[in-house]
């Protein structure tokens, strides 16, 4: 445990100081073993009230399995180093049956300047990261229980607008236990970060929490809890109001409300609800389909949950925004499922983000998708996903400059986020600012190599510039880190067809329209190789059948589609998507 911070602590001839992990009586240093050393700290940042036994074994040894000999040697050894005997506790007290207090007086200064009396111990937190859960043993694992609590917490905190909460798709990949939760705190680039264990022993909860201030490595704020499963609303309400309470956040009616406001008192259809977001942060097809199989059975149980129906709507959603279903069957069901969840509570974010990316990428409903994204970003500001979708939504208007500050913001609210990082790219792209898309580009495949989106991205840069070699050699990684098959991948039939490969670009032509004629295939896919080929009858025969292929909402911006822009079929094109009049 890591438990040091600036503060300096006095007591009787002692004196702590936590910066520099030094303890000294009378000026001259007392030797302490560490975990001895951050007892007395936690002892001290805790003084007055009870620190039980449990909880003190599981915060200094959060992630590691001890006998509570090991905390009464730790005890005895500390009691020594103070000079306390059998029968004389002038500092730490014994309280039978349940743990150990700091009973003296404290004198408590601040290191570098900092005026505790006149700094509120919380108020430099202006952004959070809620980590996932870790197993008390590792045998014990419940992965849906150890992210779904991270993401209950994370949709309550973020519900009160007063700090910036990081969403659940940039903590996902930290459930490591081994990972340092300060060093994730400065990956994430936060002030604080909520770290816990979890265990489930048949109905019983065990849960430990801890949050740390990233800055100097002070805990804010420490606690136990053992509740029954079916009390796991509780536990989630207790938790939100202790981290609230220690970032001296005060808040009004109306926030509290939203801080503990519950959608059912079921805890399996709240467990299947966990499972249905779970699933849908998994990010792939397959993934997607069972967030909905999850959500169905959450709303069998309890018709009224409203996230529930907002989760299978996104999972919908995504599966036509990428061309996994056809776009009328997945955003017709998508649309269906987020009224209802809509017409049940008007105030999820996540549903209002859902709608605005239907309007958006099927419905082209340019009029309100602003006014629908704007709505979710107001009841969560911390919705990187909404001010993503609304930098889109700018591009799609040709607002180039708005757009690329939009991303940015959102790119601020999920630093680490593929997605986000990528789009950033794409507004850069789409803006003819290649030089900065590629750079970008490469920033974001620094993070994940292997990110797919983020290849295509950067090969659709390269062809624009000219620099063909590198532009497919990106498509093929692309397709290879995708599992997708080059010999049907439109975008490497393109960048075939523009580089003057014509012979393999009629190949994957060829392949593709074969698939179409068994299986969906987006039109607009076969469309853009007919325009590297500079065959316009065949291309606007194809854009003619897209439909709402999500491609079509960038036709004013999109560089591919150039050497369309004099053809008056282009501009009837434009007309019947609503982009010009």
């Amino acid at each position: 445990m890591n438990t040091r911070n600036e503060h300096i602590y006095e007591f009787g001839d002692f004196r702590l100081d936590a910066r520099n992990h030094l303890l000294q009586r009378e000026g001259h240093p007392v030797p302490l073993k560490p975990k001895v050393f951050d007892m007395l700290l936690l002892l001290l940042e805790n003084r007055g009230r009870v620190l039980g036994k449990d909880e003190l074994m599981e915060l200094l040894w959060p992630d590691t399995f001890v006998e509570e000999g090991n905390l009464s040697q730790n005890i005895y050894e500390l009691r020594k180093a103070l000079g306390e005997t059998a029968s004389a506790h002038h500092y730490v007290k014994n309280v039978p049956k349940r743990g150990y207090r700091f009973v003296a007086d404290v004198r408590e200064s601040a290191a570098r300047g900092i005026d505790p009396a006149k700094e509120e111990h919380g108020s430099t937190v202006k952004s959070l990261a809620v980590l996932p859960f870790k197993p008390l043993r590792a045998e014990d694992r419940d992965e849906y229980l150890e992210v779904g609590i991270a993401d209950s917490l994370i949709t309550a905190l973020a519900a009160i607008g007063r700090i910036t909460v990081r969403p659940t798709s940039a903590i996902r990949n930290y459930a490591d236990p081994t990972k340092d939760p300060l060093e994730v705190g400065r990956e994430l680039k936060v002030d604080a970060v909520l770290d816990g264990c979890i265990q489930r022993s048949g109905d019983r909860l065990r849960v430990t929490a801890r949050l740390l201030r990233v800055r100097d490595e002070s805990t804010l704020w420490a606690g136990k809890f053992d509740e029954s499963f079916t009390d796991v609303f509780t536990l989630q309400d207790s938790i939100s109001e202790k981290v609230v309470a220690a970032l001296a956040l005060k808040l009004s009616g109306e926030e509290k409300e939203r801080l503990t406001k519950r959608h059912t008192d079921d805890p399996e259809v709240h467990q299947l609800f966990l499972k249905c977001r779970f699933h849908w942060h998994k990010w792939t097809p397959e993934s997607w389909r069972k967030s909905i199989e999850y959500g169905e059975q959450a709303v069998k149980l309890d018709p009224a949950h409203a996230p529930s129906y907002s989760g299978m709507g996104a999972s919908y959603t995504t599966l036509g925004i990428f061309g996994a279903m056809p776009p009328r069957e997945a955003f017709g069901r998508a649309r269906e499922l987020v009224d209802k969840a809509l017409a049940l509570d008007d105030t999820l974010s996540e549903a209002h983000e859902v709608l605005g990316a239907i309007k958006l990428f099927y419905e082209w409903d340019w009029a309100s998708v602003g006014v629908v994204l704007r709505r979710a970003m107001e009841l969560n500001p911390s919705n990187a996903g909404a001010r993503d979708l609304y930098a889109v939504y700018l591009t799609a208007m040709e607002h180039a400059d708005e757009s690329i500050a939009e991303v940015g913001r959102a790119l601020a609210l999920d630093p680490l986020s593929l997605l986000i990082n990528t789009d950033v790219g794409n507004v850069l792209y789409f803006a003819r600012r290649y030089e900065q898309a590629a750079e970008q580009l490469r920033k974001t495949l620094d993070l994940d190599p292997y990110f797919a989106h983020a290849r295509y991205a950067l090969g659709n840069v390269y062809l624009q510039q000219g620099l063909y070699e590198e532009a497919i050699a990106e498509i093929n990684k692309a397709i290879t880190f995708s599992g997708r098959e080059a010999e049907s991948s439109s975008e490497i039939g393109y960048a075939y067809a523009i580089s003057g490969r014509g012979d393999d670009a009629r190949r994957v032509l060829a392949a593709l329209e074969e698939r179409s004629g068994h299986g969906y295939v987006d039109p607009y896919h076969i469309a853009l190789i007919h325009i590297g080929l500079n065959d316009k009858d065949k291309a606007f025969e194809w854009l003619d059948r897209a439909e709402h292929s999500r491609e079509l909402m960038m036709l004013n911006v999109n560089p591919v589609c150039d050497p369309l822009r004099s053809d008056s079929r282009f501009r009837d094109l434009l007309r019947r998507v609503g982009l010009a009049s």
